[in-house]
């Protein structure tokens, strides 16, 4: 009798330290669930193309255990502002040896992040995921808890300027509106995968014309005020 008590002891032990498992793994701050597919959200303009647009920085990169990576980049036209809209994105993704592999482009107002898992690119907005597969060229919208990418740091490392997927160390170089070049390092060897030419040239059309319009505007108030009290004095 005493041996039976033992053992129903011992099994609910186990059942608890089993489902207590259970419930740390679910909540695991790594893991987002998908919950239900939606429809794609209204005005995606979703497209793929095999050229690559030019773009003037990059926001995040990404990269799969794989060797494939990816950047993804605002419409962002310097040289000509009129021409800029922010609500288009682009993500270029690469073969593992560097090649260009395709260009994914779509407008959204809405904040993201990208994760390159193998096969699929998962872009993590605040309550819904995009999913593409890379193979199939499916793109697939799911439900996400709110602010779950956020919350669980997910947003925070996919955005890391420096990352490691795989057997390389990726780092990304900052410039003045955003990354303009992303290298990787396996201790062996370092590539460059990305490297945008500066866009310093493009700003300065922009910046040295309005400082000398605001010199002209600046003596010209001086010279006003200076002949004002000339005449009044």
């Amino acid at each position: 009798m005493k041996l039976k008590k033992t053992r129903r002891l011992f099994v609910a032990i186990l059942l608890f330290l089993l489902s207590h498992n259970v419930i740390c793994f679910a909540s695991n701050p790594d893991q987002i669930i998908f919950d239900e597919e939606i429809a794609l959200p209204e005005n995606l303009e979703f497209t793929e193309s095999n050229v690559c647009s030019t773009h003037s920085y990059f926001e995040q990169a990404a990269a799969n255990d794989l060797g494939q990576f990816l950047i993804y980049s605002h419409h962002a036209d310097f040289e000509n502002p009129s021409n800029t809209d922010w609500e288009k994105v682009y993500i270029d993704i690469y073969n593992s040896d560097g090649t260009f592999l395709k260009e994914l482009a779509f407008k959204t107002s809405f904040d993201f992040a990208v994760e390159f898992k193998e096969e699929f690119i998962n872009i993590y907005f605040y309550n819904f995921a995009l999913v593409y597969n890379l193979n199939t060229s499916e793109l697939h919208n799911y439900t996400i808890p709110d602010g779950i990418a956020i919350d669980n740091g997910t947003y925070k490392q996919l955005r890391n300027k420096n990352f490691i997927a795989g057997d390389w160390e990726y780092n990304c170089k900052k410039s003045f509106a955003g990354f303009v070049k992303l290298t990787r390092s396996n201790g062996e060897q370092t590539q460059i995968l990305v490297e945008i030419p500066s866009t310093y040239k493009s700003v300065s059309k922009i910046a040295i014309p309005s400082g000398i319009i605001g010199l002209f505007a600046v003596a010209f108030t001086f010279y006003y005020t200076k002949k004002k009290q000339s005449k009044d004095g």
